[in-house]
């Protein structure tokens, strides 16, 4: 059953990777002190050691037909990948002119710095050409957000600082806000980081790219009815797909990703996250991270078959006062209802009607859960 029609604009948010990123992105940070380890609300689908050697990937030929659904999830990610990388490939600019500025602060360890400052370098040099002003990453605490912002005049919210709302000092995840990007405190253990947080940093970045090609929206992402309506899907689960290639391209962290679950431990029907349609309507940036999960695996879907650059070239056009619709069926030859359908007969095919991922527990009701 779908969700009533909600004919409201959603509150326009700074894009932002707090409170999703800590269930979307990483594994092992939170927003309050007192919440649970996010480990132990999702669960990765893939998550191997970053020792591990990958096989080449091998791009399935089964997209030579437009837009399949009768393939298999190392299909659909190899392929997305292995088009991914070649964008990478013929983007990257090692003698990049673009400018950034990294700001690291406590409670980051020294032993992190300099490969923290090396990613920034490199993830800068693969989207090189779509930077109109300096890139400030920020990594810190919230009071050192806030003073780094403060004493550099960067862009700041209401709060001084980038997530538009109050963020506790000792919080972990990420935002970005205009070409400032915030990637978190906690980076693990001096010999011991937890690397899948490098996907972050890339995350954050990408939401700087959306920014310079996209900015009439303003850092927000504007809910259903908007004239500048852009779905979370769309922009949060680019971040997370381009944050995790990013970081598997440069060899930081093997490409992953985590599935939704509640703060109660369930997970989620497959039916509910392939509904693109009702994730559009409801526009959910909370707790449980279905528009990031389900916008990764749309992301892969697109790539797959229309390439990475499909998507800049889609951000482009938004950027240019295209409607949503109109720019989407412009880029990708397929209308918004036409893709989405595809979509769910594609997670038909790869989840069938059960839980993602398997569990005990049973989900089901407007929103998917119980």
């Amino acid at each position: 059953m779908h969700a009533k029609k909600m004919n409201f604009f959603v509150k326009q948010l700074p894009r932002f990777a707090v409170a999703l990123v800590i269930v979307a992105l990483l594994a092992g940070c939170s927003l309050q002190p007192s919440t649970p380890s996010m480990e132990t609300q999702s669960t990765q689908e893939a998550n191997p050691s970053p020792e591990e050697t990958a096989p080449p990937l091998t791009p399935s030929s089964k997209f030579k037909t437009a837009w399949p659904t009768n393939v298999t999830a190392d299909e659909l990610t190899d392929t997305a990948l292995f088009n991914t990388y070649q964008y990478f490939d013929a983007t990257r600019r090692e003698n990049c002119k673009a400018d950034y500025k990294v700001h690291l602060g406590h409670p980051i360890l020294d032993a992190h710095k300099p490969d923290i400052e090396l990613f920034v370098k490199q993830t800068v040099e693969i989207f090189c050409d779509h930077f109109k002003n300096p890139v400030i990453v920020i990594g810190g605490n919230n009071d050192f957000v806030l003073s780094t912002v403060a004493e550099n005049n960067y862009p700041a919210d209401d709060y001084g600082g980038v997530c538009g709302y109050e963020v506790p000092n000792d919080a972990n995840g990420g935002c970005a806000f205009f070409d400032v990007a915030w990637v978190g405190s906690n980076w693990g253990a001096a010999d011991n980081p937890m690397r899948v947080r490098y996907a972050i940093v890339a995350h954050e970045i990408f939401h700087i790219v959306q920014y310079n090609l996209d900015p009439e929206p303003g850092a927000q992402i504007p809910g259903p009815g908007h004239p500048l309506f852009r779905p979370v899907w769309l922009i949060e689960g680019a971040g997370d797909y381009f944050g995790r290639a990013v970081a598997s391209y440069l060899d930081f962290f093997p490409y992953s990703r985590e599935v939704p679950r509640t703060r109660e431990g369930r997970y989620l029907e497959a039916t509910y996250l392939a509904d693109l349609d009702l994730l559009e309507e409801w526009q959910d940036l909370g707790s449980r991270g279905e528009n990031y999960f389900s916008g990764q695996r749309a992301m892969e879907y697109i790539i797959a078959n229309k390439g990475a650059e499909s998507v800049i070239d889609l951000t482009k056009h938004l950027g240019e006062g295209q409607k949503f619709e109109t720019a989407f069926e412009k880029t990708m030859g397929i209308s918004v209802q036409d893709f989405y359908q595809k979509f769910k007969e594609l997670f038909s095919n790869l989840y069938g009607d059960r839980l993602v991922d398997d569990s005990f527990y049973f989900c089901t009701n407007s929103f998917g859960c119980n």
